[in-house]
Protein backbone atom coordinates (compact mmCIF):
# COMPACT_ATOMS: atom_id res chain seq x y z
CA UNK A 1 0.00 0.00 0.00
CA UNK A 2 1.38 3.41 -0.96
CA UNK A 3 -0.25 6.37 0.81
CA UNK A 4 0.87 9.07 -1.61
CA UNK A 5 0.62 6.81 -4.63
CA UNK A 6 -0.76 9.44 -6.97
CA UNK A 7 2.71 11.01 -7.01
CA UNK A 8 4.38 7.71 -7.81
CA UNK A 9 5.32 7.09 -11.46
CA UNK A 10 4.13 3.57 -12.35
CA UNK A 11 6.00 2.45 -15.52
CA UNK A 12 5.28 -1.24 -14.83
CA UNK A 13 1.56 -0.50 -14.34
CA UNK A 14 1.37 -2.59 -11.19
CA UNK A 15 -0.42 -0.12 -8.92
CA UNK A 16 -4.17 0.22 -8.66
CA UNK A 17 -6.42 2.63 -6.79
CA UNK A 18 -7.91 0.84 -3.79
CA UNK A 19 -11.50 1.90 -4.52
CA UNK A 20 -11.39 2.75 -8.21
CA UNK A 21 -12.31 6.34 -9.06
CA UNK A 22 -13.23 7.18 -5.45
CA UNK A 23 -9.64 6.86 -4.28
CA UNK A 24 -7.50 9.86 -5.11
CA UNK A 25 -4.18 9.09 -3.47
CA UNK A 26 -3.95 5.55 -2.06
CA UNK A 27 -2.44 2.92 -4.38
CA UNK A 28 -1.84 -0.78 -3.86
CA UNK A 29 0.16 -3.55 -5.44
CA UNK A 30 -1.49 -6.94 -5.07
CA UNK A 31 0.32 -10.25 -4.98
CA UNK A 32 -1.50 -13.60 -4.99
CA UNK A 33 1.61 -15.72 -5.18
CA UNK A 34 5.28 -15.32 -4.20
CA UNK A 35 6.34 -15.90 -7.78
CA UNK A 36 4.72 -12.59 -8.76
CA UNK A 37 7.10 -10.57 -6.59
CA UNK A 38 9.89 -8.92 -8.55
CA UNK A 39 12.21 -7.93 -5.68
CA UNK A 40 14.21 -5.48 -7.77
CA UNK A 41 11.12 -3.67 -9.02
CA UNK A 42 9.58 -3.71 -5.55
CA UNK A 43 12.72 -2.07 -4.10
CA UNK A 44 12.55 0.64 -6.79
CA UNK A 45 8.91 1.42 -5.96
CA UNK A 46 9.62 1.47 -2.22
CA UNK A 47 12.55 3.85 -2.74
CA UNK A 48 10.39 6.13 -4.90
CA UNK A 49 7.68 6.10 -2.22
CA UNK A 50 10.27 7.02 0.44
CA UNK A 51 11.51 9.90 -1.74
CA UNK A 52 7.95 11.20 -2.12
CA UNK A 53 7.49 11.15 1.67
CA UNK A 54 10.83 12.87 2.26
CA UNK A 55 9.86 15.63 -0.19
CA UNK A 56 6.59 16.08 1.70
CA UNK A 57 4.44 15.82 -1.41
CA UNK A 58 0.73 15.76 -0.63
CA UNK A 59 -2.36 15.45 -2.75
CA UNK A 60 -4.05 18.75 -3.48
CA UNK A 61 -7.77 17.97 -3.58
CA UNK A 62 -9.67 19.21 -6.57
CA UNK A 63 -13.11 20.74 -6.56
CA UNK A 64 -15.95 18.37 -5.81
CA UNK A 65 -18.26 17.70 -8.71
CA UNK A 66 -21.84 18.67 -8.00
CA UNK A 67 -24.53 16.20 -9.04
CA UNK A 68 -27.97 16.84 -10.46
CA UNK A 69 -31.01 16.36 -8.28
CA UNK A 70 -32.43 12.83 -8.53
CA UNK A 71 -35.96 12.75 -10.02
CA UNK A 72 -37.39 10.94 -7.00
CA UNK A 73 -35.95 13.55 -4.66
CA UNK A 74 -37.19 16.42 -6.84
CA UNK A 75 -40.70 14.97 -6.75
CA UNK A 76 -40.57 14.72 -2.95
CA UNK A 77 -39.55 18.39 -2.70
CA UNK A 78 -42.43 19.41 -4.97
CA UNK A 79 -44.92 17.54 -2.79
CA UNK A 80 -43.67 18.88 0.55
CA UNK A 81 -43.24 22.69 0.77
CA UNK A 82 -41.64 22.55 4.25
CA UNK A 83 -39.10 19.98 3.08
CA UNK A 84 -38.34 22.12 0.04
CA UNK A 85 -37.92 25.28 2.14
CA UNK A 86 -35.56 23.59 4.57
CA UNK A 87 -33.61 21.96 1.76
CA UNK A 88 -33.15 25.27 -0.07
CA UNK A 89 -31.61 26.76 3.08
CA UNK A 90 -28.77 24.21 3.02
CA UNK A 91 -25.39 24.96 1.45
CA UNK A 92 -24.59 23.62 -2.02
CA UNK A 93 -22.16 21.09 -0.50
CA UNK A 94 -24.79 19.73 1.89
CA UNK A 95 -27.35 19.51 -0.91
CA UNK A 96 -24.82 17.57 -2.96
CA UNK A 97 -24.31 15.11 -0.08
CA UNK A 98 -28.02 14.30 -0.23
CA UNK A 99 -27.97 14.00 -4.04
CA UNK A 100 -25.01 11.66 -3.88
CA UNK A 101 -26.66 9.56 -1.17
CA UNK A 102 -29.70 8.97 -3.40
CA UNK A 103 -27.67 8.54 -6.63
CA UNK A 104 -25.43 5.84 -5.08
CA UNK A 105 -28.37 3.52 -4.47
CA UNK A 106 -28.74 1.01 -7.30
CA UNK A 107 -32.27 -0.23 -6.66
CA UNK A 108 -35.37 1.95 -6.67
CA UNK A 109 -36.46 0.40 -3.38
CA UNK A 110 -33.21 1.51 -1.76
CA UNK A 111 -33.62 5.02 -3.19
CA UNK A 112 -37.10 5.28 -1.68
CA UNK A 113 -35.83 3.99 1.69
CA UNK A 114 -32.99 6.49 1.67
CA UNK A 115 -35.33 9.32 0.78
CA UNK A 116 -37.58 8.46 3.73
CA UNK A 117 -34.53 8.29 5.99
CA UNK A 118 -33.24 11.75 5.04
CA UNK A 119 -36.54 13.65 5.22
CA UNK A 120 -36.42 14.13 9.02
CA UNK A 121 -32.77 15.21 8.83
CA UNK A 122 -33.59 17.85 6.21
CA UNK A 123 -36.62 19.01 8.20
CA UNK A 124 -34.32 19.54 11.19
CA UNK A 125 -32.18 21.79 8.97
CA UNK A 126 -29.08 19.61 9.05
CA UNK A 127 -26.76 18.15 6.48
CA UNK A 128 -26.55 14.39 5.97
CA UNK A 129 -23.22 14.04 7.78
CA UNK A 130 -23.51 16.87 10.32
CA UNK A 131 -23.77 14.47 13.24
CA UNK A 132 -20.26 13.20 12.43
CA UNK A 133 -18.72 16.67 12.22
CA UNK A 134 -17.52 18.63 15.23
Amino acid sequence: MVFNGSHLVDPAAVLTATQGEKTKNLRQWKFTDQSQIDKSLLRQYIQKAINIEEKGLKLIPGKKEYLSIPALFEEALKNDPQLKRNFENLSAAKKNEYYEYIHEAKQDKTKVNRLEKIKPIILSGKGLYDKYKK
